[in-house]
């Protein structure tokens, strides 16, 4: 343990009667000169003895493991386009976060995010992400976390659900004997039409990444209404690279950065292409 020098004391008292008397003089140039030496020498006593407090992260940083705290790049919702009757309940199925260092986490509950739909008479969406349908119409429904924001699309159309009646009270008339209904033929599903996307796109034009370094590609489509949806299935589409040897992707795109170089890649969904860059240098 050690201890303050008979002038260290003396100073330290003078200081502590300086910082907690009720009417305190405007010190000399020299009373600041001692203080501030006091301070430099009371800094080096007890150098060590103090942990800083650990600062408050904002609600835009994702924890991802042990001690590190990653900032968010991009979040996107699944679905981004919500439709829904009139007393109808859907919920927004999943966020996407999209890291600094390109990993993805994704959020299955919405307690870091501010939810709110632009038009609540249309359809109000509680705090756990469910959208229900109010009147027919359109409005935007925003998420943020910290200063990102991601704005799906809600539309309210069709008959309206009715509440569900009170089962009567069973009588005891006798029930007749039950008569063969005839099977119906099941109607085949619909293929779905192609022709209602305008265009493809991807989240980045280009992807700057270091020698064997990953990133997750996520594929969206604009529809004829111009809203734009995420493509949940991204093994639907066909990726290709230009150059294997500077950069892969794989069938869900997923690029590996293999070289330093430049590689376009292409993707093809719903008889639309298009292409982006990856431009790998030295990690």
């Amino acid at each position: 343990m050690r201890h303050l020098s008979p002038l260290c004391g003396t100073l330290l008292l003078s200081l502590i009667t300086t910082a907690c008397g009720p009417t305190v003089p405007a010190a000399t140039s020299t009373d600041a000169q001692q203080i501030a030496l006091l301070q430099e020498q009371l800094k080096a006593l007890t150098k060590g003895s103090a942990s800083p407090s650990p600062s408050s992260s904002s609600s835009s940083v994702a924890t991802v493991s042990g001690d590190a705290a990653i900032p968010v790049k991009t979040m996107q919702a699944q679905p981004a386009v919500i439709t829904v009757a009139p007393g109808q309940e859907k919920p927004i199925e999943m966020v996407v976060l999209v890291l600094e260092n390109n990993s993805v986490s994704v959020l299955k509950k919405f307690d870091l995010l501010e939810i709110t739909a632009g038009d609540s008479s249309v359809a109000s969406v509680s705090k756990e992400g469910v959208i229900k349908g109010l009147k027919e119409g359109v409005t935007p429904v925003s998420l943020k976390l910290g200063n990102i924001t991601q704005t799906l699309v809600v539309t309210v159309s069709g008959t309206a659900v009715a509440s569900p009646s009170p089962t009567p009270a069973t009588s005891s008339t006798p029930t007749p004997a039950a008569t063969a209904t005839p099977v119906p033929t099941p109607t085949p599903t619909a293929t779905p039409d192609l022709s209602a996307y305008k265009s493809l796109g991807v989240d980045k034009e280009d992807y700057p990444l270091k020698t064997f370094e990953t990133a997750q590609v996520f594929l969206t489509v604009t529809l004829q209404s111009n809203d734009v949806a995420l493509v949940n299935d991204r093994t639907k589409a066909e990726w290709t690279s230009s150059n294997t040897s500077i950069a892969s992707i794989s069938g869900s795109g997923l690029i590996s950065a293999n070289s330093v170089g430049t590689a376009t890649m292409t993707v093809k969904f719903g008889g639309l292409t298009k292409t982006f860059t990856v431009t790998v240098t030295a990690s």
